[in-house]
């Protein structure tokens, strides 16, 4: 369980009442599955901002790899996209409910279902990748697709958005450590309208508080990032660096 949440440990009584309360929110959305929403079917549909510069780096390091006889592997965590029109071998889905004809008449494509905020799920699908020697090259990591009904609206609910956000950093962060050096990871926002604030008050992208944080978690885990806006708030492209090591078990 994690209970240390933006600088503070918490209360892990409230901690673990904010994890249920996630938790059930989930099993609601697996109840109700015409709520459960997929942002895109190609992997090319997120890169559509800056001009088309990041689909053009990410493209060109598949080549690159190709060229040196490397599998092209791509994940797409929270949605079922697939990047086979960019030069991926093998596309990876991480989702609650992976269930999809358009994904699955590809034999190259792998589904697997879990829940995001149960990390025995989520890290036992970082370990699938390690034991199949599949080192992604490019991931997209948009939580909004499928969190919708998670958006915190009232005061009440200030540490279940807490707590979220915590699991979906240790979760980027356990991406990270299998990603390739070198490789990438599209990063949306997490709600469907938290960036609202900043917008309306026109602060600069670059001081919007989750570009701020990314910022933090790329220095602090050595990577590089670039921001653009795609009119809804802020996407962010983070890079790892070609000197990082993969971490292995």
């Amino acid at each position: 369980m994690d209970t240390y949440i933006q600088g503070s440990v918490c209360n892990s009584t409230k901690v673990r009442e904010a994890i249920l309360y996630n938790r059930s929110r989930t099993q609601d959305v697996l109840k109700n599955s015409q709520y459960y929403r997929l942002d895109r079917s190609r992997a090319s549909d997120y890169l559509w901002c800056d001009d088309g510069a990041w689909k053009t780096a990410i493209q060109t390091f598949f080549q690159s790899l190709r060229q040196h006889g490397e599998r092209v592997v791509y994940v797409d965590v929270c949605g079922r996209a697939n990047a086979s029109s960019l030069g991926a071998d093998r596309n990876y889905s991480f989702s609650l409910q992976p269930t999809d004809y358009h994904f699955l008449r590809c034999k190259e494509n792998l589904c697997v279902q879990g829940d995001i905020f149960n990390a025995r799920d989520f890290y036992s699908f970082v370990n699938l990748l390690r034991k199949n020697k599949d080192y992604p090259a490019f991931v997209t990591f948009v939580p909004v697709a499928g969190l919708q009904r998670y958006t915190p609206w009232h005061k009440a609910e200030c540490l279940h958005a807490e707590v979220i956000y915590q699991r979906l950093e240790n979760n980027l962060r356990k991406m990270l450590e299998v990603v390739r050096p070198g490789g990438f990871i599209f990063v949306g926002r997490a709600f469907q309208f938290t960036e609202l604030g900043d917008f309306f008050r026109r602060k600069p992208l670059e001081k919007y508080e989750s570009s701020l944080w990314i910022r933090d978690f790329c220095r602090k885990n050595k990577c590089t990032v670039k921001i653009c806006d795609p009119m809804f708030g802020p996407s962010f492209l983070i890079r790892k660096r070609i000197n990082r090591i993969i971490s292995r078990p």
